[in-house]
């Protein structure tokens, strides 16, 4: 099993295997901190460009459903 570095907006995950000592741990972060800080702050920039739009209802609507596009009715 090899090492594996995952990043998010606030944390870093390291996994590796339980042999491998403390020091390893450390070099590998060292070596990697100039990939691994950049890729945080596009993640974290990225997350605050996601917008979550509220849904328009009106007359008319279609609902994409099982190949076919399905008319809704919404009651106002």
């Amino acid at each position: 099993m090899g090492s594996e570095i995952v990043v998010d907006s606030d944390e870093i995950v390291v996994t590796m295997p339980h042999s491998k000592p403390f020091i390893e741990i450390e070099s590998l972060i060292k070596e990697k901190i100039s990939w691994i800080l950049p890729k945080q702050n596009e993640i974290s920039d990225n997350e605050k460009k996601i917008e979550i739009s509220k849904p328009v209802y009106q007359r008319s609507l279609t609902l994409p459903y099982r190949v076919k596009n399905q008319k809704l009715s919404p009651k106002f």
